[in-house]
């Protein structure tokens, strides 16, 4: 019927079409996974300078917190100090608690929830360390409900609780709505 010639021409005419689309596959996937390797090497690269972008903006509002938080404290102090200067002067004595920054009705109090974070543990967490006492929950915004009669009295009852001195920083308050 067919001799060894006739069967390798037959094999070559059917193998070489077959091949070649087998080639054109591989080449086709080949090209699809260097554009897919191309856009997501574009990809981390946008979100490496959005990232940046980021930490820029992070650092400039923190050091301006950092700022106002210590200005805060310097003029608490100097009020302390004053009132020290004045009572040792004679002057007037403070004898019962000082008013709030705001007459409150009875029942006027609202909710407050204060976000709050700790630098230190936000800092460390940074460096992939732990902090001494607290937990690592801490880098991380954390929502504390306050009462209080104003945003004022609620920041104030806050930086009591959580004070400047041992890293936290009051990054939001919000009234509650309901």
């Amino acid at each position: 019927m067919f001799d060894n010639l006739s069967i390798i021409l037959m094999i070559l005419i059917v193998g070489a079409p077959v091949a070649a689309f087998l080639v054109s596959r591989i080449v086709a996937r080949y090209k699809r996974e260097v554009a897919m390797y191309d856009w997501s090497s574009q990809e981390v690269k946008r979100r490496g300078s959005r990232i940046e972008e980021m930490e820029k903006k992070y650092k400039t509002v923190d050091t301006t917190i950092a700022q106002m938080q210590r200005e805060n404290q310097r003029l608490t102090d100097e009020v302390t100090r004053l009132q020290k200067e004045l009572e040792t002067r004679g002057g007037p004595k403070s004898q019962a608690a000082p008013a709030p920054a705001t007459p409150v009705a009875p029942g006027s109090e609202r909710k407050f929830d204060v976000g709050i974070y700790n630098k230190e543990v936000r800092d460390l967490v940074g460096q992939g360390k732990k902090h001494r006492s607290l937990n690592v929950s801490w880098a991380d915004v954390n929502y504390i409900e306050f009462t209080a009669a104003n945003e004022v009295d609620a920041r104030a009852q806050a930086v009591k609780k959580y004070p400047a001195a041992q890293g936290y920083v009051i990054s939001s308050i919000q009234m509650q709505k309901f």
